[in-house]
C-alpha cells in the first residue's frame, strides 16, 4: 500500500480542511477533535470505537437467543491484571492510547509568566513526587522551564516584518498547491523522504501524532498569552489566500508542529541507527519543516518571526518528549528565545533554519559546557539556559521502544 493510502486516517481529518491548520481549534471542542488524529494511525474514522464486532443488532439478538442457553457461571476466570500499566497498552484501540498518552504528557506540563520579564511566557516541565511529612504523604512538584518566549511588540511587527509578508505574496502562484495541501496536519509530507505507512511504521505514526498533540496543547497557550495580531489586521494590503486562523499569530503552529515532528523523527532514526538518519535525509527533513513554515508567510497568515519562534518551540518540545521517553539517555535543555531581539537584530528579518538546528543540537554530559552556554547566539535572541534532567515515563517509553523497533 502506498504511503498516502497507509495514512487513510488523514482523510478522516477533512474536518480540519478549511480550519487552516487548526483555525482557532474551531470545531475541535476543547481538543476533543484532536482524537481524529488517530487517523494518523490508520483508524479511518476511529474504528476502535466500533468495538470488537460489526454484526447487525438484529442478527446478534437472534444468534444470542439460539446459542447462549441458560446462564452458567464460567468454569475459570482470567488471572490478575497486568503488573504494569503499559502492559495493557497494545490491547487498546489507538484512540484510547492517544488519550492515555495525552494524560501522561499534559499532566506534566505547566505554564506561567516569566517574573524576570513582564511580557514573557514560559512552558515548564512539572515533575511530581511524593514526600513524607508529618501528617502523611504530600505530593510536590518541581517546575523547570522548557522554553521561554519573549514576544515582539506590535510596532516591530508593523515595521520590517509586515513588509516581508507583503513581498512574499509574489511566490503564491508557485506555492498555492503546497499551501492548500499543508492546511491540515503536514505529516504526510515527511513520507517523501522516509517510509511511513500504517503497515510498516504504525508505532512511529502514533509517536508523531502524540508529538503533534503536545505541540497544539503548548502552542495555543502561548498564542493566547501573547494575543498578537495577524498580518492582515495591520495592513489592508495583506490579503491572505486562505482563511486566517482565529487565534494569535506567534508562535506559528505549523512551524511548531512541523519542526517538532521532524526533530522527533530524526531522534528516533538516530537512536535506531537507521540509514535515514544520515545527513542528506536529516537536512532535507528540516528543510521541509522550514518550507512548510515559510509557506504560511507566503499565504499571508504569519510573520517570519512567528516561524522562528515556532521552530524553537517545536524542536525543544520534541527533545523534551524524547527525554520523557528515554530518561537520562536523552539530552534535553531549557531554551530562551527573545523574539523582540530577533526582530531588531536579524538584518533580513528571517531565521536560518540550519543555523538554528545546529545551535540546538547539544549533546553534552551532566552539565552544560560553559563556553557553549555563554557564547554568541547563532540565531539572534536564542540562548540555551540549562540542561534538564527528566524522569522517564513507562507509558511513553513503551511507545518509543515500539517505534524504535520499526527502524532497527
Amino acid at each position: 500500500m502506498s504511503f498516502a493510502n497507509g495514512l487513510n486516517g488523514l482523510n478522516g481529518l477533512n474536518g480540519l480542511n478549511g480550519l487552516n491548520g487548526l483555525n482557532g481549534l474551531n470545531g475541535l471542542n476543547g481538543l476533543n477533535g484532536l482524537n481524529g488524529l488517530n487517523g494518523l494511525n490508520g483508524l479511518n474514522g476511529l474504528n476502535g470505537l466500533a468495538g470488537s464486532w460489526n454484526g447487525s443488532p438484529g442478527s446478534v439478538l437472534t444468534i444470542h437467543d439460539a446459542l447462549s442457553g441458560l446462564y452458567a457461571p464460567p468454569a475459570t476466570l482470567p488471572g490478575p491484571v497486568p503488573a504494569t500499566e503499559q502492559d495493557s497498552l497494545a490491547r487498546w484501540s489507538s484512540d484510547v492510547r492517544a488519550r492515555i498518552l495525552d494524560g501522561e504528557l499534559f499532566s506534566q506540563i505547566a505554564f506561567s509568566p516569566d517574573p524576570a520579564h513582564p511580557r514573557a511566557f514560559v512552558v515548564h516541565s512539572a515533575q511530581q513526587s511524593w514526600t513524607t511529612e508529618p501528617g502523611g504523604p504530600h505530593l510536590s512538584a518541581q517546575y523547570d522551564p522548557i522554553v521561554t518566549l519573549v514576544p515582539p511588540s506590535i510596532p516591530q511587527l508593523g515595521d520590517r516584518q509586515l513588509a516581508l509578508v507583503a513581498n512574499a505574496a509574489l511566490l503564491r502562484g508557485d506555492r498555492i498547491h503546497e499551501i492548500l495541501a499543508q492546511i491540515p496536519v503536514p505529516l504526510p509530507f515527511l513520507g517523501m523522504f522516509v517510509p511511513l505507512s500504517e503497515e510498516r511504521t504504525k508505532w512511529t505514526l502514533e509517536l508523531l501524532a502524540a508529538t503533534f498533540r503536545l505541540c497544539v496543547f503548548v502552542e495555543m497557550a502561548f498564542k493566547h498569552a501573547f494575543s498578537l495580531p495577524r498580518p492582515h489586521e495591520l495592513s489592508p494590503q495583506i490579503n491572505p489566500v486562505i482563511p486566517t486562523p482565529l487565534h494569535g499569530t506567534l508562535p506559528s503552529g505549523h512551524a511548531t508542529e512541523s519542526f517538532a515532528m521532524v526533530a522527533m523523527l530524526v531522534a528516533l532514526l538516530e537512536k535506531a541507527g537507521a540509514r535515514q538518519a544520515d545527513r542528506p535525509w536529516r537536512d532535507r527533513l528540516f528543510k521541509l519543516a522550514d518550507r512548510i513554515a515559510y509557506n504560511r508567510m507566503v499565504a499571508g497568515v504569519h510573520y517570519p518571526v512567528d516561524s522562528a519562534a515556532g521552530a524553537v518551540l517545536g524542536i525543544a518540545l520534541a527533545r523534551y518528549l524524547a527525554a520523557r521517553c528515554q530518561g537520562s539517555e536523552a539530552s534535553c535543555h531549557s531554551w530562551h528565545f527573545d523574539a523582540a531581539t530577533f526582530c531588531d537584530d536579524e538584518p533580513d528579518g528571517f531565521f536560518d533554519h540550519a543555523a538554528l538546528v545546529r545551535q540546538m543540537d547539544i549533546a553534552d554530559g551532566p552539565t552544560i559546557n560553559p563556553p557553549l552556554a555563554e557564547g554568541p547566539a547563532v540565531v539572534a535572541g536564542l540562548s540555551v539556559q540549562a540542561r534538564l534532567t527528566l524522569g522517564s515515563s513507562g507509558i511513553l517509553a513503551w511507545l518509543w521502544q515500539k517505534a524504535l523497533a520499526e527502524w532497527a
